[in-house]
């Protein structure tokens, strides 16, 4: 989960107003898990995910990018302006990889 927008002109343009992001295995374009939206007005959308991701080599290094053309800039609240201090509450990206593999299997050398 992402929250980012694109600086715009305010005319929205559908070709170069999107905010895309994608879980890619590091110096290719194998996107496992993305999302992309149109963001207007300099107003941050919230981008979401899922996905699965089988990994057969443990060499492989993996990163979570911004695969649109353009920048985009990541937004969230300040935390001085929540009765907090959790950077817990207030997450400019989450990223939640839930291991499902076999036990038995991680075990075999």
């Amino acid at each position: 989960m992402v929250s980012a927008y694109k600086q715009t002109s305010g005319q929205f343009d559908s070709k170069t107003d999107i905010v895309s992001v994608g879980f890619r295995q590091v110096g290719t374009d194998l996107i496992y898990i993305g999302d992309s939206k149109f963001s207007t007005n300099n107003i941050p959308v919230s981008l979401n995910g899922d996905g699965v991701l089988s990994i057969n080599n443990l060499s492989n290094q993996y990163e979570l990018a911004n695969i649109s053309k353009e920048t985009m800039y990541l937004k969230t609240p300040f935390i001085v302006d929540l009765d907090t201090n959790s950077y817990f509450s207030n997450q400019t990206v989450r990223l939640v990889i839930q291991y499902l593999g076999d036990k038995k299997a991680d075990s075999v050398s």
